[in-house]
């Protein structure tokens, strides 16, 4: 890969990258990082944002 191309990728020495082959090229990505890969696997909480600051401010008082 060229100096340009890991440079615009914002690549350091042992990153990884991801192949993605598509029908009109190669796209070429900076693969994630395993911790950032699993958190995108988990589910998500069960109530939104600000029902949860709801419930912590009413613990508070």
């Amino acid at each position: 890969m060229t100096k340009k191309a890991r440079h615009k990728l914002k690549l350091k020495p042992g990153d990884k990258v991801v192949f993605l082959i598509r029908e009109d090229g190669v796209l070429i990505r900076k693969a994630l990082t395993r911790r950032l890969s699993e958190l995108l696997e988990e589910k998500p909480w069960p109530v939104d944002s600000l029902r949860f600051q709801r419930g912590l401010r009413e613990e508070w008082g």
